[in-house]
């Protein structure tokens, strides 16, 4: 600025250059403030009337119009009133709040509750008075919901490992207990072993769920019969227990049948099919005649619990002069069927 006799006026020089920084540092906030991904909103008065909204708020809010209305208007759910009591008692205490991962349901349209990082903050005058609240929230659902899937993921493996611990175990007091000879319980111990760690990569890699046809593929696949099992029902699909039930179940059906001593035969040969709600498993071997279902032996055991009380179901042996099968019948409806396979 100049004097209209030319003369500079130094004051008035410094104060113009003041106020243009000024003006210049409130249309930076102004800019922060409307380009911020965080939500931001400035509430007055006892009923949190809406003075200040940035974008990314009113976004979140479904796009309507905020300003002039009050938070009171805007909580769609018991959950977002614990925001409006919060709210409450910043404005009487003067005292800024922060939580994080408060569920809250930002639209009436959506139907489920968010999660978010809020951060209120009262805005005080000289006699200490709160003259506003400026809030500042985050969505953080997804990082919520991905901590919360880990933490099942930890849980569930936990829970499988100790019950894969159980099992080896009850394998190992089984076979110890019915094998006549250290030699015995070796093999067979190794062979249930073996059964179990086969049906483990399956469910590595089929996993959560793994299919009839693809679990017998993988306990079978040493002993060449894999191809063996014929019918409509082998696409049916275990959840990860079932499958280590029927997986050893299989192995010990394939020890019974005795394959080893049947090269070239077409025996054994196992049909599965759906009927009337039900899986109809049926194990066909010329070699397994011998089979006493009454007997105390770990197979009897091993069926008898599996079927009854694994899958709901019932087994019986038909024996013939040439050939014995083995009859299971497994209600489609137990939880032991994934719904994406059977059920389904």
């Amino acid at each position: 600025m100049r004097r209209t006799d030319g003369e500079d006026t130094g004051v008035a020089e410094t104060a113009g250059q003041d106020g243009a920084l000024v003006w210049a540092e409130r249309r930076r906030l102004g800019q922060m403030f409307d380009q911020a991904t965080d939500m931001m909103s400035l509430v007055v008065g006892p009923d949190h009337v809406f003075e200040l909204v940035n974008p990314a708020a009113k976004h979140a809010c479904g796009d309507t119009q905020l300003l002039g209305r009050s938070v009171r208007d805007m909580i769609w759910s018991d959950k977002g009133r614990e925001v409006l009591r919060r709210l409450d008692e910043a404005r009487e205490t003067g005292l800024p709040f922060t939580t994080r991962a408060l569920p809250f349901r930002m639209t009436p349209e959506t139907g489920e509750d968010r999660f978010i990082d809020l951060t209120l903050q009262p805005l005080t005058n000289d006699d200490g008075e709160v003259e506003a609240i400026f809030c500042r929230s985050q969505d953080v659902t997804e990082q919520v919901r991905a901590l919360t899937v880990q933490q099942f993921l930890r849980e569930e493996l936990a829970h499988c490992q100790g019950n894969t611990l159980a099992v080896v175990l009850a394998l190992a007091e089984q076979s110890a207990g019915h094998a006549a000879s250290l030699d015995e319980f070796k093999a067979d111990f190794a062979g249930r072993l073996s059964a179990l760690g086969a049906v483990n990569a399956t469910l590595n890699t089929e996993g959560p769920d793994v299919s009839l046809a693809g679990l017998f593929k993988a306990v079978a696949q040493r002993s060449g019969l894999a191809a063996r099992l014929g019918g409509s029902g082998g696409g049916a699909t275990l959840g990860p227990k079932a499958a280590i039930t029927l997986g050893l179940m299989f192995h010990e059906l394939l020890q019974i049948s005795n394959t080893g001593e049947a090269s070239g035969s077409t025996w054994p040969r196992i049909r599965a099919h759906q009927r009337a709600g039900c899986l109809h498993l049926i194990w066909m071997s010329s070699l397994s005649r011998d089979y006493d279902q009454d007997g105390g032996d770990f197979a009897h055991r091993l069926f008898d619990h599996a079927v009854r009380h694994d899958f709901g179901g019932r087994w019986r042996v038909l024996r013939h002069r040439k050939s014995t099968a083995f009859c299971f019948e497994f209600p489609l409806t137990h939880s032991a069927w994934a719904r994406s396979g059977a059920v389904a």
